[in-house]
């Protein structure tokens, strides 16, 4: 799939449902969109950083608020279905550029 495609299809099956579970592996996966910011998802979130970066500062809340409250951001989680941790994230940017749609994840 192309990544637009992608996108698109992701956010249609999450916004028709509180949230998408799918299996890889062994493993069940729910997929669901962050609307509002916790605690409990920042803190997941800053585990996961480091990953990507060894020198990216923690996110704080009120920057995690920040972003949410953006309406150019779609913010999903990946969660362990059985034991709700989070696994993964992906910060989707829609934005209408001048030369038509466009999208950078």
């Amino acid at each position: 799939w192309h990544l637009t495609e992608f996108r698109d299809r992701l956010l249609n099956l999450v916004a028709c449902f509180e949230s998408v579970v799918w299996r890889v592996g062994q493993e069940l996966i729910e997929v669901s969109r962050v609307d509002a910011p916790s605690f409990d998802i920042l803190n997941a979130l800053n585990n996961l950083v480091p990953q990507l970066s060894s020198s990216a500062r923690p996110l704080e809340f009120d920057d995690f608020a920040t972003l949410l409250a953006n309406k150019c951001v779609n913010f999903l989680i990946a969660a362990d279905s059985e034991t709700g941790r989070i696994v993964g994230t992906l910060t989707l940017v829609a934005y209408p550029p001048a030369s038509g749609h466009g999208s950078k994840t």
